[in-house]
């Protein structure tokens, strides 16, 4: 039977039967088993077939507000059909650490590590696999902190395995007190002169001071995720001498990332050029970039040359840059013309090593304009840093790469041909649908994930075989190493409930004339025994250069599958995997066609799923781009009747405001204008945002909206939100609006998060009177 309608106090979102529901609905979700994350591959032995792997994972646990992470561990023999478990134990990395790596053979790790007794300490310490702990070096009066990210890369080594490189920030200088020092002193009144030169060390040009009133000069970051990354350099450590040093020669304004060193000891790297402004650099790579080498490093200033580029001047970006193993080729994503969106349709290109003077980059996998159809099985590679960190070549191939993409709302991974130009799905499992995203790659052996809306994560080594001459192309077998079925050992709840979820869940595409498609799921068996349609949520993804995945089995839709609703996912133009085409559509028109994409879709699927849906319980929901378009559907003259209810999560409100408060400015001039960012804009400009702006319709708005809030949001700041709030109260509308302290555009921390997506869950049970099939009894009257 289904919840209960009861009084509840002033503050209380839901019914206490409702609460009780959704809370053991929670639990019984976060008792499931934990996706599949990261892999790591070894050999155990020198010259052996045999291959370790290391799958991470991790779960939440409820009562603490915490991640507990586990590593399975698994032995796939030479020849072996089936993987050997060793080991589920959780994962107790030692503390502190903000970075390691292991080299190839396996021989030696590197790892950063904060300090014991002060955490702005850095150390670097040398692991080698059969003594244990071999060096240490403290790093922290060199770099202030060390980069580890899918922008700026980790940890890289050469390829004789004594040098390690990466990206780390430049310290702020140690600034003298302006007053009780001497005018001609270059020493503070508290300040100790340093030491005299004992002659030992190598003459250095003196230092102009750094005096106090120069401490509070404005310094930028990169933005949302990379906060307090403001001075960027490469940095190499020699294992042998246990010495580090900052590479000397990066142009004022080149801010370098990815290095990566050559066959010689040369480094390569990417480098983002922002000659006026740092700009927000996570998932946004309209951005000049291009690849430079480093052929000699320099270690004093003196001594340093401005590094070469690889790709010409007018070459808009090049970026995730990878060797094959012979250092012999280069191969990396990128675009040769200027484009504004935050992602785009990227090319594959190649170089050879070393790369000879005047030598272009030979494109070897051109960009997908049209709207794919059904049945096709490559729309072209999308997404962002991340996406492409696990793509490279395979085993001493220099010919054949491996790379992951979008394809209709389905991640799939491919194999690429650098000297054909052949793109090829590589569908493992012989299945049509669900999803393959790379886990780890090393030589010849990748570890992949697969999942559908329908079925638990399962994860997969693939080993591959590959010919010696490199002229045909590589072989591949499979061994399953995580299965998806439902685990044992499960509460009745959960059991019944991931049975359900892999069970009778059933997906319906609906599809406009224009591409813009949406996936309808629902559990067949609560629609059966509810007699009746289910109440419905339509789900809006941001970006808004991004793309719902039709077919991951996904914590929240299943949460809202699991409370009796019917979920709508929507991808509108705009959305990435279906074309540059169908991408470019949005640009200039956002509140526009994104906006007509939602409302229409919504409208099909009513018609065309009228016994599936309730026409009036239909709510609403989307975070950044999708709060935006949430904001626009209930203020929309045209739509806005066709929603019950709403939630909005760090949404775009305004954007007048968002284009001098966010960290990334160009993304209203992309979308809102389809041009370059300019700071200067004028009255026209402004009344155009406002014109797309949300707010300019919240008169419109009658009803419920929850707002879910950062208050530390750089990418869409917090204040339009709250004012949306209170215009909406002021209205009379019923509104509640969420604030998390610190917390950024996606609510990461733990605590914040689960709480949003308690109330999430809590707001839609009450608001669409959500059947809630599974979990507790109702409480007795």
């Amino acid at each position: 039977s289904g919840p209960t309608r009861e009084r509840r106090g002033s503050d209380e979102m839901a019914s206490p039967d409702q609460r009780k529901r959704v809370l053991a609905l929670t639990e019984a979700l976060r008792q499931g088993p934990g996706v599949p994350g990261g892999a790591s591959l070894w050999q155990p032995e020198a010259g052996s077939k045999d291959v370790t792997v290391e799958i991470a994972s991790s779960q939440v646990d409820l009562r603490r507000l915490s991640e507990a992470a586990c590593v399975r561990r698994f032995l796939v023999p030479e020849g072996g059909e089936r993987a050997i478990p060793l080991s589920q134990v959780a994962q107790a990395k030692p503390g502190g650490i903000l970075a390691e790596s292991t080299a190839q053979s396996g021989a030696v790790t590197v790892r950063a590590r904060a300090g014991a007794k002060d955490d702005k300490e850095i150390w670097l310490e040398v692991w080698r696999a059969e003594i244990g702990l071999v060096s240490s070096l403290k790093i922290s009066d060199k770099t202030s902190k060390i980069y580890n990210d899918s922008v700026f890369g980790g940890l890289a080594w050469s390829v004789d395995e004594n040098l390690c490189c990466f990206i780390g920030e430049i310290p702020l200088p140690k600034f003298k007190p302006v007053f009780g020092a001497s005018a001609d002193s270059d020493t503070g009144a508290d300040e100790k002169p340093e030491a005299e030169d004992d002659g030992k060390s190598k003459d250095k040009d003196k230092q102009p001071p750094h005096w106090a009133d120069e401490k509070f000069v404005y310094r930028e970051d990169f933005g949302e995720t990379l906060e307090g990354k403001v001075a960027p350099a490469i940095f190499v450590f020699n294992l042998e001498t246990n010495k580090i040093f900052k590479v000397q020669g990066v142009p004022e304004h080149l801010y370098p990332q990815r290095p990566m060193f050559d066959a010689d000891g040369g480094v390569v790297f990417q480098a983002v050029h922002l000659p006026l402004k740092k700009l927000g650099l996570n998932f946004c790579l309209n951005k000049s970039i291009g690849l430079y080498h480093f052929e000699k490093l320099a270690e004093e200033e003196s001594d340093a040359s401005e590094p070469r580029r690889l790709t010409p001047d007018n070459f808009y970006l090049a970026f995730n840059a990878c060797f094959d193993r012979a250092r012999t080729k280069l191969v990396f994503f990128g675009r040769e013309d200027q484009f504004v969106s935050h992602s785009t349709n990227y090319a594959v290109y190649g170089l050879p090593w070393p790369v000879p003077d005047g030598t272009a980059p030979e494109c070897v996998v051109e960009p997908v304009r049209d709207l794919p159809s059904d049945g096709d099985d490559f729309a072209g590679f999308y997404g962002y840093h991340v996406t492409f960190c696990p793509a490279g070549f395979i085993g001493d191939s220099s010919r054949y790469f491996l790379a992951q993409s979008q394809c209709m709302a389905r991640n799939r991974i491919y194999l690429v041909d650098v000297v054909e130009h052949k793109v090829e799905w590589l569908n493992f499992l012989d299945k049509a649908d669900g999803e393959y995203e790379m886990l780890g790659c090393e030589g010849t052996s990748l570890v992949f994930r697969y999942w559908s809306f329908n079925r638990l994560a399962s994860a997969h080594l693939v080993r591959i075989s590959t010919a010696a001459s490199d002229d045909s192309a590589p072989t591949f077998s499979v061994v399953s190493l995580i299965d998806d079925k439902v685990p044992r050992g499960l509460a009745p709840a959960a059991e019944e409930l991931f049975t359900a979820l892999t069970t009778t869940v059933k997906q319906h595409t609906v599809r406009l004339d224009n591409g813009a498609e949406a996936y309808l799921q629902y559990d067949q068996a609560v629609l059966s025994g509810q007699g009746k349609p289910l109440p419905c949520l339509v789900v809006i993804h941001g970006g808004p250069f991004g793309a719902s995945p039709r077919d991951a089995f996904l914590f929240q839709r299943n949460m809202f599958v699991g409370m009796g609703l019917a979920v709508l996912t929507v991808n509108y133009r705009g959305s990435t995997g279906f074309g540059e085409d169908f991408l470019n559509a949005l640009l200039g028109k956002i509140g526009e066609v994104d906006v007509d994409d939602c409302g229409n879709l919504v409208r099909a699927a009513l018609s065309e799923h009228s016994s599936i849906i309730d026409k009036d319980r239909v709510g609403v929901y989307g975070g950044s781009h999708g709060g935006y378009l949430t904001g626009w559907l209930i203020g929309h003259p045209e739509y806005r009747s066709l929603f019950s209810c709403s939630a909005l999560w760090n949404p775009v409100l305004c954007l007048p405001y968002n284009m001098q408060a966010t960290d990334i400015p160009d993304w209203v001039t992309a979308c809102g204008k389809d041009e370059p960012l300019q700071y200067a804009y004028t009255a026209e400009d402004n009344a155009l945002f406002w014109d797309k702006s949300p707010f300019s319709v919240v008169k419109n708005v009658t009803c419920p909206a929850l707002l879910l809030v950062g208050t530390k949001d750089l990418r869409v700041p917090p204040h339009q939100s709250v004012h949306y709030y209170y215009t909406l109260r002021s209205q009379g509308v019923d509104a509640r609006l969420h604030t998390y302290p610190e917390s950024g555009h996606s609510i990461a921390n733990m605590e914040h998060n689960i709480d949003a997506q308690l109330n999430l869950a809590l707001w839609f049970a009450d608001k669409l009177d959500a059947p809630m099939p599974y979990g507790l009894a109702p409480i007795a009257e």
